[in-house]
């Protein structure tokens, strides 16, 4: 046990009785007595070896309670439920030391608080849900899953052992009259929501409910044909849309646009997300490999690890473009999007002086695209898109990574090494598991297959191989 400094308070060193690394929680008390008590609490938990009990100290370590809340709850308890606490004791034989009684009774305790969260409706999961995404939640959760989950279930008089994918299938998928109850938005909004309602299982699963998550991962959302050929046929930037960009931002030099001269190569010849290239320095690069790091994980606690990578520009123009920028940065901590406190501006907190200034590159990039003819009818009706405003034009280019990629043949060997499969899902930051790329290009896929086929049959015909050019080139023309 230590005693902090900034809050006054003591603080336990706790884990998982299942395992893991030790954490640091807050007792939230100055009171070195009461501190002391809580310890013996925690202690008598991990000593209990039950892994009912253990769930106390999972909801501390997920920020659900914190220690002083577990502590008064099983005091709460303990009184509540002292005659069955004693009932249970006399049938167990259990009367000796005052340790093993008291270990004894937390494992009671722990059950009967158990059986309670059992016996809640979703209704009341959900509300507790809400409760602690407002306290503890991400901007994800907040401003997204909350809604989702109480819109779906927060009137929901079942019990969550109701919860089937059968019937969340219906749920998602069926019309109205036949219990559905999201028909009135599209396949894609009904994906989101199946999102925000991963979030809540999983939250779910401490609790007591286990299954919950797999519940849900085997729910298949139903897309409409419009809205699956809309799905494979992603927005993306051909070759001479990045040229006409890329010497659009190198005509007249100015400071937002020499940023996104080099952002539009970045970006486009290596498929780095934007939120990974606002986080990019100098010094997070390997200039003889041609290689850079590209932190494109999410910011709360549930990143992604597949998403921190380092990515190659295989492409000789992009890349110089982007090398040029980089040494043109005064220091290896210069980052590569400018912050917004760099042009000064005394009405910028200090604390927000170091956000990357996304905003103005956002609003360029609109002009530039409506300027120079490229992607203006997207920009007319920018509010219904599926990047949204947040994220205009820019992640056009990492699908253009892809797509180009593709039709030169990347997923059927007409690329040299190590340019194959695994390495386009490393760049887009996939799991090694993963065949999103499938899905979202899979009508790219489907046409490159059969340009193998026609090629395979005509090679038949003349006796010789048929050489292949692919439509879109990997290095573009830059030349003015």
């Amino acid at each position: 046990m230590k005693h902090g400094k900034r809050e006054n308070t003591f603080s336990l060193k706790i884990r998982r009785p299942t395992g893991g690394n030790e954490t640091w929680r807050s007792c939230k008390t100055e009171d070195e007595i009461l501190a002391n008590q809580i310890a013996d609490c925690v202690r008598d938990i991990m000593r209990s070896g039950d892994p009912q009990s253990a769930r106390y100290l999972d909801r501390v370590l997920d920020f659900e309670i914190d220690l002083l809340q577990m502590y008064h709850e099983i005091k709460a308890q303990e009184e509540e439920h002292r005659k069955i606490t004693s009932a249970a004791l006399e049938s167990e034989g259990k009367r000796g030391g005052g340790r093993g009684e008291s270990q004894f009774a937390i494992a009671v305790l722990a059950e009967a608080a158990n059986k309670k969260l059992e016996s809640q409706t979703i209704a009341e999961h959900v509300a507790d849900y809400l409760d602690f995404v407002e306290r503890k939640g991400t901007k994800k959760q907040r401003r997204d899953y909350s809604g989702q989950v109480r819109r779906l279930f927060g009137t929901e008089e079942r019990t969550p052992d109701w919860l089937t994918t059968e019937r969340l299938h219906t749920i998602f998928n069926e019309d109205q009259d036949n219990g559905g109850r999201l028909s009135h938005v599209g396949g894609p909004a009904r994906r989101d929501y199946k999102a925000g309602l991963s979030n809540w299982a999983q939250w779910m699963r401490p609790r007591g409910f286990p299954h919950l998550p797999r519940t849900v991962a085997e729910l298949d959302v139903v897309f409409t044909e419009a809205e699956l050929r809309r799905v494979n046929n992603p927005r993306w930037y051909r070759p001479t849309d990045a040229e006409r960009l890329i010497k659009f931002f190198r005509r007249d030099q100015h400071f937002m646009d020499i940023v996104l001269w080099a952002t539009v190569a970045l970006m486009y010849g290596s498929a780095m997300e934007l939120q990974a290239v606002a986080r990019l320095q100098k010094k997070h690069r390997r200039r003889e490999l041609r290689s850079f790091y590209a932190d494109g994980g999410k910011s709360d606690a549930h990143a992604q690890k597949h998403r921190k990578r380092w990515v190659m520009i295989p492409d000789d123009n992009l890349f110089e473009i982007v090398d040029q920028y980089m040494e043109s940065l005064p220091t290896e901590d210069s980052y590569f999007i400018p912050r917004v406190g760099v042009n000064g501006g005394r009405h910028i907190k200090p604390a927000n002086r170091l956000r990357p200034a996304l905003f103005p590159l956002r609003s360029r990039m609109l002009e530039a695209c409506v300027e120079t003819g490229i992607d203006d009818e997207h920009a007319a009706i920018l509010g219904e898109t599926d990047e949204g405003g947040a994220h205009y034009a820019f992640h056009r280019f990492r699908h253009g990574f892809a797509v180009r990629w593709i039709q030169a043949g990347v997923l059927v060997g007409r690329t040299p090494q190590p340019f194959d499969e695994d390495w386009l899902r490393d760049q887009l930051g996939h799991s090694e598991t993963s065949n999103l790329h499938r899905l979202t290009y899979g009508r790219y896929i489907r046409e490159e297959s059969q340009l193998r086929k026609a090629e395979k049959y005509m090679a038949g015909l003349s006796g010789q191989a048929v050489p292949f050019t692919p439509s879109l080139p990997l290095s573009l023309d830059l030349s003015t």
